[in-house]
């Protein structure tokens, strides 16, 4: 009760009021130490790519004013996995729940192996505060930007609030696939709200490789919608395995989850790609190289995709590293279009700077002249390019760079 005064009169003392004004009486102590109430500390937020899965901690919020003791363990795990500084008082109760608020909730099994640093959980949690900390870098560089005015609108869409857009409707569809006949596979959007919960790395695997097979069937009819969330779908199940606890049967290797992992990554960027969602299919290629930093096929729909979206520059720096690895003839017509296609957006924007200094748009050397390509060999040229582009986007199956990744092939 002395406690809980004292730290009543400190924040008196900062809002320059009575003590006596806030207890009253002195039953009112008495009643605020009898509330049995918690503080609920966040360890893994429920994410979509982690299939929804959060780890919570559930504190005393009046340890402080109870006198308990400092639980090292439990503020040693807070402060590693999240950063947030301690100290946790008193008893501590971690539990697992599957959080989609679009969806049911669900309290998950979190047993006595689940409390170690090597637990799958953990690791997710320890990567999550790595981003963090690279995110809060890159706020430091913005705001700096901002004092410098070289920041744009906030109030601008940007292609990454267009991404999360996007996902946020694939993980709606996903779940009404479920009460569709013709679109459900008899497996749940999410693998935490299966029943029974896959209990090993061969259930995961094998319900991937199921959903995935899917997905080419989707692919191959051109559903590419239904084929990319399919994708996506098989790829939570595959991450679904980091949840599973220590004591859990593991005997898939290490190598043979990460070239599965790829392939899903691969597959998800050529469905977004026929989809014209250039934001996904580049966010999953670079997921792929971070795993494999020379696989071709991520290389090359990378450069595709920048080459559709005019950035050609970069687009050739992805032709040039996938020819470096794997000469290929899917590579070398697309980066030999891309150059072509820079020259005539270079062409352009000169000419029509030319044409905005030239006679009749109130310009300051009116004998100006501009010469115009003949039409003939802009129209040869478009022909040449709607052919090489129909060859390496094709869905002929001829070419390995552009069809559905099957592990056989990894």
């Amino acid at each position: 009760k002395s406690q809980l005064k004292e730290q009543v009169k400190l924040h008196a003392m900062k809002k320059n009021v009575s003590v006596d004004t806030i207890l009253g009486n002195s039953a009112f102590a008495d009643d605020v130490l009898q509330t049995e109430s918690v503080e609920i500390v966040t360890l893994l937020p429920p994410l979509n790519e982690y299939g929804y899965i959060s780890v919570s901690m559930y504190v005393d919020d009046k340890g402080l004013v109870r006198d308990l003791l400092r639980n090292e363990r439990a503020t040693g795990l807070m402060e590693t996995l999240t950063g947030r500084g301690g100290p946790v008082l008193g008893d501590a109760f971690l539990a697992r729940c599957y959080d989609n608020e679009q969806d049911t909730f669900k309290r998950l099994d979190f047993v006595l192996a689940d409390v170690s640093s090597s637990a799958g959980w953990a690791k997710i949690c320890l990567e999550l505060r790595k981003s963090t900390l690279i995110n809060q870098e890159k706020m430091k560089e913005h705001f700096k930007a901002i004092t410098q005015d070289k920041v744009q609108d906030m109030n601008q869409e940007t292609p990454e609030d267009k991404l999360e857009g996007d996902l946020r409707s694939d993980i709606q569809l996903s779940l009404e696939d479920e009460n569709d006949v013709l679109k459900r596979d008899g497996y749940a959007a999410f693998p935490a709200r299966n029943e029974p919960l896959p209990s090993s790395d061969e259930d995961c695997f094998r319900i991937h490789l199921e959903i995935k097979e899917l997905g080419h069937e989707c692919l191959k009819n051109r559903i590419y919608d239904l084929a990319l969330r399919r994708y996506q779908k098989a790829k939570r199940y595959l991450i679904h395995r980091r949840h599973l606890n220590e004591n859990a049967v593991k005997s898939i290797p290490e190598n043979t989850w990460t070239d599965s992992l790829v392939a899903c990554e691969l597959n998800i960027a050529l469905a977004g790609l026929k989809l014209g969602r250039s934001r996904m299919c580049e966010k999953a290629c670079k997921s792929a190289l971070q795993l494999d930093p020379k696989n071709v096929k991520a290389l090359y729909r990378m450069g595709i995709s920048l080459q559709g979206r005019g950035e050609y520059r970069q687009a050739q720096e992805y032709f040039n590293k996938c020819l470096a690895i794997a000469p290929n003839a899917a590579a070398k017509t697309a980066l030999q279009a891309c150059v072509q296609q820079e020259k005539l957006a270079t062409k352009a924007a000169s000419d029509f700077a030319s044409k905005v200094f030239s006679k009749g748009l109130g310009s300051l050397y009116a004998d100006a002249q501009v010469k115009e390509v003949p039409e003939e060999k802009e129209q040869d040229f478009e022909r040449e390019l709607d052919a090489s582009n129909e060859k390496e986007t094709g869905d002929q199956g001829n070419d390995p760079c552009d069809r559905p990744t099957i592990m056989a092939e990894m």
